[in-house]
């Protein structure tokens, strides 16, 4: 016997989640531009890039345009339409963009937890197909992606969600992920419940001295964050004998060199090692106190797509590099992906004509999204080159001033990779704040901080840059100061000054 079509129980497919990563300022501008004291409903837009690692999918706040007041066609406490032209106008914009999402912003002033209305149910839906509509007769390639955000007093209190060109909804945005000068934190929609993750016994007794200092809040944030190492060399490995000691537990390893007899005056390996990957070393580095961590090896150099990819779904990054070139490759990959990045130098230089030490040390540059990035914190990228020439200044080293072959001293490495895992511990723990570029100089034993401004014509962080465009989707933005000249400047860094 078979029964009635409904009466046959069918299964609804789920939908899946979706992260927002936003900083800090951004978030703040949205919502005080949506929740101001008069309680009216208010409207805004913003372009989104994206990313989808597997089942993971990820949404990055490029840019928030709000609406102004009176260019909304009604308004009151509990409606809020934008005018035809204005919208017609942020289209035109998208269209241009190299975005892959336009979301929709509104508020409902009246409630501390927010949930779409039917208006809302019945308007924007039409507005995601009224997108459709005009992309198709503008014949842009962008993809017809529509997203709806609506925030009520609460921080927790928003709902979002993803439509198709016919308005049909396709992800959820469950948590906003936010990046700040004080951390990283999450926010999850009132609905979502977080679930705590206990530490083991074992590891519990191996991080006692830890949790005697950071506290169990502090080192459980550790536990959880995906940290990435792009080079395992002289300042990576010392760099991963700190965050092994700090308990992090999840690791990205990059870097397709092998080690060298040559490289065991500052690595903390064995001559049995020599001839392995120096990935697969440090792996075994980790698991031999941790062996339930979690290890990722990318035995590739920065710039395959393999690593970038990898580099994205990390929560945090720090570069180990010697050549600004595979820096700029890994500040594309971070800037994109709104993921912190720590970048570390450590070197020697000499007086010219002489081989007499003139400075020795490094610097640790710490680009939190929303905050200049490595070109306007002083990386000199009129002296990036292509890989080819790079292999012609890489033979020579960096002892700057000389062709001879360069010490490579691990008491450099030490004192730098230490600088690094402490900004990485304070800033994570939200022990105090870290200084966003500092300085140490070995000669006189000084640590020199600095504080710099983003620059806003840069590619990079400026207003027209690259920030939260997340993978490629189009052709790259066009910015008011094309990229080649912007590089060929001298970049004295913006408003530096010593830090207090």
């Amino acid at each position: 016997m078979h029964l009635p079509f409904s009466r046959r129980k069918t299964t609804k497919p789920m939908t899946p989640n979706a992260v927002l990563h936003c900083t800090e300022t951004d978030w703040k501008r949205l919502r005080t531009h949506l929740l101001r004291d008069d309680h009216l409903e208010r409207a805004g837009f913003a372009q989104l890039g994206r990313a989808k690692h597997g089942g993971r999918i990820e949404y990055f706040l490029h840019r928030f345009d709000p609406v102004a007041d009176e260019n909304c066609a009604q308004q009151h406490a509990t409606v809020v339409e934008p005018e035809p032209l204005t919208v017609l106008g942020v289209f035109a914009d998208y269209a241009r963009s190299a975005a892959a999402a336009l979301m929709h912003l509104h508020s409902h002033p009246f409630t501390e937890r927010a949930t779409f209305s039917g208006v809302d149910d019945a308007n924007l839906p039409q507005t995601a197909r009224d997108l459709a509509g005009y992309l198709q007769a503008a014949r842009s390639t962008q993809p017809r992606r529509f997203t709806r955000l609506v925030v009520g007093r609460a921080e927790d209190g928003f709902s979002a969600e993803v439509m198709d060109e016919t308005g049909r909804i396709t992800e959820v945005i469950t948590e906003i992920r936010i990046a700040s000068e004080s951390g990283l934190r999450t926010v999850r929609r009132w609905t979502e419940k977080s679930v705590a993750v206990e530490l083991a016994s074992n590891e519990r007794a191996r991080l006692d001295r830890n949790l005697n200092w950071l506290g169990e809040a502090g080192q459980q944030r550790i536990a959880q964050t995906h940290l990435a190492i792009v080079g395992l060399g002289g300042l990576g490995a010392e760099l991963l004998k700190s965050c092994r000691g700090l308990g992090f537990r999840r690791y990205t390893l990059v870097d397709h060199d092998r080690i060298e007899a040559s490289n065991l005056n500052r690595l903390p390996w064995s001559l049995a090692d020599v001839g392995r990957l120096k990935v697969e070393v440090a792996r075994d580095f980790i698991l031999a106190a941790i062996p339930d961590a979690a290890v990722e090896l990318v035995p590739e150099t920065v710039g395959s797509e393999r690593a970038a990819q990898s580099l994205a779904r990390a929560d945090l990054i720090v570069a180990c590099l010697d050549n600004d070139f595979a820096r700029l490759q890994v500040q594309d990959v971070a800037a994109r992906h709104l993921r912190p990045l720590l970048d570390m130098g450590s070197g020697i230089t000499l007086r010219p004509g002489t081989r007499e030490v003139d400075g020795m040390g490094g610097q640790v540059s710490f680009h939190i999204p929303g905050g200049p990035c490595l070109a306007c914190q002083g990386l000199d990228a009129s002296q990036v080159v292509d890989p080819e020439h790079a292999e012609v200044r890489r033979s020579i080293g960096y002892v700057q001033g000389t062709n001879e072959t360069p010490a490579s001293v691990v008491t450099i490495n030490s004192m730098v990779a230490a600088l690094g895992a402490d900004t990485l511990m304070k800033w994570l723990t939200g022990f105090s704040t870290p200084p966003t570029w500092l300085r140490y100089d070995l000669l006189t034993h000084r640590a020199i901080p600095m504080k710099f401004v983003a620059r806003c014509d840069c590619p990079i962080c400026g207003e027209c840059g690259i920030m939260g465009l997340g993978a490629r989707v189009a052709a790259p933005l066009p910015a008011p100061t094309a990229a080649a000249d912007f590089f060929r400047k001298k970049q004295p860094p913006l408003h530096s000054c010593p830090a207090h």
